[in-house]
């Protein structure tokens, strides 16, 4: 049972941990949002409607699919370490057998002796 409990210590862990870094990068996209928005209002008498409706557009679409593939590039690179933690150890020499069979001639001429 203490097995399945550290398990789901480490899952909770990793997917707390997960959540809470998404959450931080939003905050910073949702920052830069913001601040490209109040740039927008700024310079609403000074540049273009269209340029800057446009721009905004951009912004949007640019920091929406950014925030996707660094979740995304994320998650893959935490699997990746998994998989080359694994292909790692299929790499590691085998084991000797437990018993040999030098090793039973040797008790036997022990119990002769």
């Amino acid at each position: 049972m203490n097995e399945a409990e550290l398990s789901a210590n480490v899952t909770f862990t990793y997917v707390a941990t997960n959540r809470w870094l998404g959450f931080r990068f939003d905050i910073g996209i949702i920052c830069l949002f913001l601040f490209a928005s109040v740039s927008c209002i700024a310079f609403k008498g000074i540049i273009d409607e269209e340029l800057l409706t446009f721009s905004l557009q951009i912004i949007t679409d640019v920091t929406i699919y950014f925030s996707i593939s660094m979740r995304y590039m994320t998650e893959m690179q935490n699997f990746m370490t998994s998989a080359q933690a694994i292909h790692q150890y299929t790499l590691l020499e085998t084991e000797d057998a437990l018993e040999k069979d030098k090793d039973v001639e040797l008790l036997i001429a022990a119990k002769k002796e």
